[in-house]
């Protein structure tokens, strides 16, 4: 089973230590600007934030600064970078009382299968391609229709590249 195959309970389950936001190797570099990038994120995407925010934290940091954050943080020799990183910024969320933005996720019915889901339920590449406000599907009808079965496997490669 994959979290694509489930309707009823959230796709991801994020906890993060209270303590991760107290890094202080990753405070002395972080600004109001990164705190409003979090506040924006949380407001835009919900409950799926947490996926795309090291990478939106990259981009508006100076490469040397995360560079030298990588090679001096201990944490980083342990974990990949970019998850210290996810998991220092849903800490900081919690402390400043953002995560008070993500709406709660709403039960719905999927027309195609005509079953209950939770929006919450569909896993972030999903939601990225819907839209976090248009969530009318369940994941596992997603699956089948989008990721499995959607093409055509007999196509030859060559006139693949020509398509």
């Amino acid at each position: 089973m994959s979290v694509y195959d489930f309707r009823d309970r959230p796709a991801y389950n994020f906890r993060s230590d209270p303590h991760d936001c107290e890094n202080s190797l990753i405070l002395k570099w972080w600004s109001p600007v990164h705190d409003h990038l979090l506040s924006e994120c949380i407001s835009k995407e919900q409950w799926v934030w947490p996926w795309t925010i090291a990478s939106k934290i990259v981009e508006i940091t100076r490469p040397e600064t995360i560079d030298q954050w990588t090679l001096e943080d201990p944490i980083c020799g342990q974990y990949a970078w970019y998850n210290v990183l996810m998991y220092f910024a849903i800490s900081r969320a919690e402390k400043l009382g953002f995560l008070t933005a993500i709406r709660k996720a709403e039960w719905r019915i999927c027309p195609l299968c005509e079953q209950k889901f939770v929006e919450d339920s569909l896993p972030a590449p999903l939601v990225k391609r819907l839209g976090i406000n248009q969530l009318d599907f369940c994941a596992p009808c997603l699956k089948e229709t989008i990721l499995e079965n959607s093409g055509d496997n007999t196509l030859q490669r060559k006139k693949s590249k020509t398509i």
